[in-house]
């Protein structure tokens, strides 16, 4: 069995750090008289850290090689040699007032290959196979590093957040959860489930763990173009983070049409004839399957996709005419 180095570190650790790196920004709470920061700090230190994550981490070792191959697990397999894994029970977000420094039940930072996950929030830790599931396809390069389905050049460049995170949450939920799982990332989950049943489960799951971004791509450029493609990765970006991007209906729609489109072009490539009862039946189901609402930061947003559907079928079996209420 691979080596496996666990350490449970004390959030102290972190909040030494980020106080380094930002003490410029930092303001004393002026209600307390010895300062609120202070007083934080002074309950971290008396925090007893004593959670062991070994057994989580060896049945995700044990379920991966029984449902992977080797060529799939290569960065599994050099990442988990180093990975340190920690709980913590304070974030900085707690404090309140810390700018830019949002909460989370887990997370994974890739250039430490570190886990950290909320003990206060997450006591069964439950997202620790999230986590690992990040920690298993990311691969490190040089200049270029990719996180599943997430793309990194610098601090700048970055694309296919959304896409990664929903697909994350399906693969754990396949693998260890089944159906007992709180989706984190529920609309990206609904979109990543669309655009694997296009690519194909074994496929999609191999190009995620070997951090192989461009095989997606790739394999979807059979169906549509490459600029068409990215726009819909970073589409999929804005679903769930506030970055002044503006989410309305028609970037909704954009998403939905690349879906649709690219299995229709599929059965279309596929010489799948759309009069066959077996291929309009499949096109029919994939189509009931994409969201008519989405719900974004509590805002709700419906779509008609009766006509595009329209439109899409007569211009992809051209010489058919529209049939079946695929709408």
């Amino acid at each position: 069995m691979e080596s496996v180095i666990i350490s449970i570190v004390d959030v102290f650790s972190d909040l030494i750090l980020y106080l380094r790196e930002n003490s410029k920004s930092l303001k004393v709470h002026k209600t307390s008289k010895e300062g609120f920061l202070k007083n934080k700090v002074e309950k971290l230190k008396n925090e007893s850290m004593q959670k062991d994550f070994s057994d989580e981490i060896n049945n995700f070792i044990t379920v991966l090689k029984s449902n992977f191959s080797a060529e799939d697990l290569v960065n599994f397999k050099k990442n988990i040699r180093s990975l340190s894994v920690y709980g913590v029970r304070f974030q900085i977000s707690d404090l309140g007032y810390v700018p830019d420094y949002g909460t989370f039940l887990g997370r994974y930072d890739m250039l430490t290959n570190r886990i950290a996950i909320d003990l206060s929030k997450d006591k069964e830790k439950r997202s620790i196979y999230h986590e690992l599931f990040h920690m298993a396809s990311t691969k490190r390069g040089n200049i270029l590093t990719n996180c599943g389905f997430r793309y990194y050049k610098n601090d700048k460049v970055s694309y296919g957040r959304g896409l990664n995170e929903g697909y994350t949450d399906i693969l754990t939920q396949r693998y260890f959860y089944n159906k007992d799982y709180e989706i984190m990332y529920d609309n990206e989950y609904i979109y990543a489930l669309l655009l694997e049943r296009i690519i194909g489960k074994d496929k999609m799951e191999s190009f995620y763990l070997r951090g192989d971004l461009n095989g997606l791509i790739s394999e979807l450029e059979k169906y549509d173009t490459l600029d068409n493609i990215l726009h819909f990765i970073k589409e999929l970006d804005h679903l769930g983070r506030s970055d002044g991007i503006l989410i309305d209906v028609q970037r909704l729609q954009n998403i939905s049409h690349f879906l649709i489109q690219a299995y229709m072009r599929k059965k279309q490539v596929n010489n799948e004839n759309l009069y066959n009862n077996t291929t309009n039946m499949d096109v029919y189901n994939f189509i009931q399957c994409v969201p008519r609402q989405i719900e974004i930061e509590g805002k709700k947003y419906k779509l008609d996709l009766s006509q595009m559907v329209e439109e899409l079928v007569n211009e992809t079996f051209p010489e058919k005419k529209y049939i079946g209420n695929f709408r």
